[in-house]
């Protein structure tokens, strides 16, 4: 490949690393498993990160700003 070509995304490959796609040694293929505790967790932080968030509502600015667009043009 000459110095003017560019790699696509597709073409490139990670530097000093023999395993396929980015992957450690050993791991190709295999997915990943998480404890049911661990799981468990997550989920909990998850749906707390979430009620707060929609706990906080909508600010001011954004429903004034939803309101004028939902007026009609004069």
């Amino acid at each position: 490949m000459s110095a003017g070509e560019k790699l696509g995304m597709k073409d490139r490959k990670e530097a000093g690393s023999g395993s396929a796609a980015g992957k450690p040694a050993g791991t190709a293929g295999k997915k990943p498993q998480l404890s049911p505790e661990i799981q468990a967790k997550i989920g909990q932080q998850l749906r707390k990160f979430y009620d707060d968030m929609v706990n906080q509502g909508v600010p001011d600015r954004f429903a004034d700003l939803v309101n004028r667009l939902n007026e009609p043009k004069k």
